[in-house]
């Protein structure tokens, strides 16, 4: 787990030394060397950057193609003309396919 910096340059309490010690300022920034990090540090991170867009999803900068394309999606959708899957049909076919299948 990745605990969040207090400030700028201030090393985050709970991590392990190896990552603690990659921890670097640049400009104001915190800057974090990932490949010294391990697999589930990295994912612990990754998670954490995904959750930020969630929670603010007009941060994330669109070209005009993909809103225009984001827009034509939707209203196929708000029109009913794009194809949809039940989420528990989706569910039944995953969970009926063998694992040598995916």
């Amino acid at each position: 787990m990745v605990p969040a910096l207090e400030a700028p340059g201030q090393l985050a309490p709970g991590l392990s030394g190896c990552v603690r010690a990659v921890i670097l300022t640049r400009m104001g920034s915190p800057k974090i060397d990932v490949q010294a990090m391990s697999a589930e540090e990295r994912l612990d991170l990754l998670s954490r950057i995904w959750e930020s867009f969630t929670r603010d999803p007009d941060s994330l900068p669109l070209t005009a193609a993909q809103a225009a394309e984001l827009d034509r999606r939707m209203k196929l959708l708000d029109d009913g003309k794009m194809p949809t899957t039940p989420w528990d049909e989706i569910q039944a076919r995953h969970r009926s396919e063998k694992p040598t299948d995916r």
